[in-house]
């Protein structure tokens, strides 16, 4: 018989590895003995610490559009990047604060007056250069990890050096795959063409939400995929236009000042609009032709931008609101369930509402405007 064979001795079984699954973006490392103690608290507290650094700090003027619509100035600087040099700092402690906060410090693009190199007059010059060298930053391949982080680019435009400031500006936002806002704080009344000879024949489908003036409804073309359009300054005639031929996904747009035509166009080239945004003079909002936007299958919110009235000690200003002749014809306009539409009436102010006044949450969209003021809506 052959000689046994040797049992080969069983190796000790070794515990599985199990791998951390990686972390989403803003997330802090898993903790351990040498872990920053910033990590020991929850995400969302961090976040809410994070909330708490002041953002754009844009200086609100109101010269031309009167005292109850903001209206920004971009000669006048803001008070500093305040947020954006807190999280560069940040992320540039450590290795684990890196991973933290260097992904939030990507997250806008944001290029506007600020005080400092130079004089006032030349605001203009160092906005322009700002644009210009951060958009060739984001448009180098070499850099498009860095570029796939950014949600949201906020930026003035002025006419100078548009010939090269605005095609880097055009290459730039072609190459943030993951950009959903784009806010043209401000731009020139008159670089509609300058405008258009850039951006013409170009697509920027992954962006949803655009905040722009209407001299700038140029770029609101090259963005089939907006569903939330906001307009500053003038009376979004041009935007109204712009959404109609080419963004037909539009479900949300705020700050237009139409006329009975203008309401014709919304009413016929905005199909999917769900939510309206108007302003309304105090005279007007008593004759305003509500029923023209009855074909507006989906519309179930209507939000007025009134002038601020002065209403009597003791007096309820919902009254006020319910009693005015034009409030039945407006909420017959409304469609869906009941429990979804809402009528409601936003004062805008440079002060903090006094006690009593509900805040809406959802309004408050302008940075450095202290109070966005809805009454609770229409019952």
């Amino acid at each position: 018989m052959p000689p046994r064979r040797k049992a080969v001795p069983k190796s000790k079984a070794k515990p599985a590895s199990s791998s951390p699954e990686p972390s989403p973006p803003g997330s802090p490392q898993p903790s351990s003995s040498n872990a920053p103690i910033l990590f020991t608290l929850p995400t969302e507290t961090i976040h809410q610490i994070i909330s708490h650094f002041s953002d754009m700090n844009l200086q609100v003027g109101s010269e031309v559009y009167g005292t109850d619509y903001p209206y920004f100035d971009p000669s006048v600087p803001a008070l500093g990047y305040v947020r954006q040099d807190a999280l560069r700092a940040l992320s540039q402690t450590c290795r684990s604060f890196r991973k933290f906060f260097g992904p939030l410090f990507w997250e806008y693009f944001n290029v506007y007056t600020k005080g400092e190199n130079g004089p006032p007059s030349q605001w203009y010059k160092r906005v322009s250069g700002l644009l210009e060298r951060g958009s060739l930053f984001f448009a180098d391949p070499e850099n498009k990890d860095i570029a796939s982080q950014v949600r949201t680019v906020r930026v003035v435009l002025t006419r100078h050096s548009t010939a090269t400031v605005l095609p880097a500006f055009v290459a730039c936002l072609s190459a943030l795959p993951n950009l959903h806002t784009l806010h043209i704080i401000h731009a020139h009344s008159k670089m509609s063409s300058h405008l258009k000879s850039a951006f013409e024949g170009h697509s920027f489908p992954s962006i949803k939400n655009i905040i722009l003036p209407s001299c700038a409804h140029e770029i609101l073309r090259c963005c089939p995929e907006v569903t939330f359009v906001r307009n500053l300054e003038e009376d979004g005639s041009k935007i109204i236009g712009a959404i109609s031929k080419c963004c037909k996904k539009v479900e949300i747009l705020e700050r237009v000042d139409p006329n009975a035509a203008m309401l014709k166009r919304i009413a016929k080239g905005i199909p999917n609009l769900k939510r309206l945004m108007l302003r309304i003079l105090s005279p007007a909002l008593e004759s305003f032709p509500f029923p023209i936007l009855s074909p507006l299958k989906h519309l179930t919110a209507i939000d007025i931008i009134e002038e601020r009235r002065y209403y009597p000690p003791g007096t309820d200003p919902l009254d006020v609101l319910n009693n005015l002749p034009n409030i039945k014809l407006a909420r017959q306009v409304l469609k869906g369930p009941e429990e979804k539409r809402r009528l409601g009436i936003v004062h805008l102010g440079s002060q903090e509402p006094p006690e009593g006044v509900v805040v809406m949450k959802q309004l408050e969209w302008l940075p450095g405007w202290a109070s966005r003021v809805a009454l609770r809506a229409v019952e």
